[in-house]
């Protein structure tokens, strides 16, 4: 490998490892036909019924022709009140939230996303959904994969963690030693 290559392996190790993870269960996804009608019913609901101090849960997410909401169980019930029948294009419950609470650094670093989503892959849990902001990205699985695909990442972090440490200390080993100027 190139000083590149392993510079980029080590970087990817050390974000990997300085990444924290939140599990949260009782989630359910919802795809609606996107209108600025039920946008702005989700967006109420959000507004009104969501407290996020206590745990609650709800992202909208838009594209220009569909919205998808990802929300605590709790809420299922409001959501379908707000849209028709005719909106609803697809819904899912049982899920599990993968919340990656990382560094701004992985945005910028290739193979962040990979390594994550193969961590899930090597276990066979299927990835519903994915998004992100600046600091975390979220994965959207099968509830009853839950507690093995929290096991995995977690251990994969300290795993990477203590790589990135032992690659540091390396690097500190083989830089040279500054010479002493004789008198």
């Amino acid at each position: 490998k190139t000083s590149m290559q392993e510079d980029q392996r080590n970087q990817l190790l050390k974000i990997i490892g300085d990444s924290k993870l939140v599990l949260r269960t009782g989630i359910v996804l919802m795809h609606f036909l996107r209108t600025a009608d039920i946008y702005w019913r989700l967006v109420e609901i959000e507004r009104a019924k969501v407290n996020w101090h206590t745990g609650d849960k709800m992202n909208i997410i838009q594209r220009s022709d569909e919205i998808t909401v990802i929300a605590s169980h709790k809420l299922l019930s409001g959501i379908r009140e707000a849209a028709g029948s005719d909106e609803l294009l697809a819904e899912w419950s049982n899920l599990a939230l993968v919340t990656v609470d990382y560094p701004t650094d992985a945005n910028y670093t290739p193979g962040t996303l990979s390594f994550i989503a193969g961590q899930l892959d090597s276990i066979n849990v299927n990835i519903v959904a994915i998004y992100n902001t600046l600091t975390k990205i979220s994965f959207v699985i099968s509830e009853q994969d839950a507690a093995k695909a929290y096991d995995r990442l977690s251990g994969s972090f300290a795993e990477c963690k203590k790589a990135a440490e032992k690659a540091g200390e390396t690097k500190l080993e083989e830089q040279p030693k500054e010479q002493g100027t004789e008198k």
